[in-house]
């Protein structure tokens, strides 16, 4: 015959059981929902891009330019400036795993932008005297080129 004692025990052990299948249920729906935060992250990040940054990429690769004076004159200041700031932000966000790097890499055209506007961003970083901008922007360009370099080796 079971005890009052035996059965208390084993509704303690079935308590503790479904607290912790309920704590590991709140887990993996809290993961499911960062990633979808994330992956939206991204879809409003790319449709920044598109609606209001497609005339300065297109300004940008409309001709070439002889040195980083020229290309801030042809482009304009705001043009260079709004399409730089947008992949430094995206940099960071990549740097800080806001969003998923890969899935910006395969999206954004970093490296093209960033061999494009390389020039202009070493020679703002001389006018201004501050060394540190736009070094997300450069970090998502690396991490870029390696991500393809990776991808082709494989």
């Amino acid at each position: 015959m079971v005890s009052m004692t035996d059965v208390s025990q084993i509704l303690d052990v079935a308590r503790t059981v479904i607290i912790g299948l309920g704590a590991l249920f709140a887990v993996f729906q809290l993961r499911e929902i960062a990633r979808d935060r994330k992956f939206q992250l991204v879809v409003n990040l790319c449709s920044q891009y598109l609606s209001e940054l497609t005339e300065p990429y297109c300004k940008l690769f409309s001709e070439e330019y002889a040195d980083p004076a020229e290309m801030e004159k042809k482009v304009t200041y705001e043009r260079l400036f709004k399409l730089a700031a947008f992949y430094e932000a995206v940099g960071l966000m990549v740097r800080e795993r806001h969003v998923d790097a890969h899935v910006v890499m395969e999206y954004l055209p970093i490296i093209d932008v960033w061999e494009k506007m390389k020039p202009w961003a070493f020679w703002y970083r001389e006018k201004t005297k501050f060394p540190a901008y736009w070094e997300h922007f450069e970090h998502l360009a690396n991490l870029t080129k390696d991500y393809f370099k990776s991808r082709e080796q494989n």
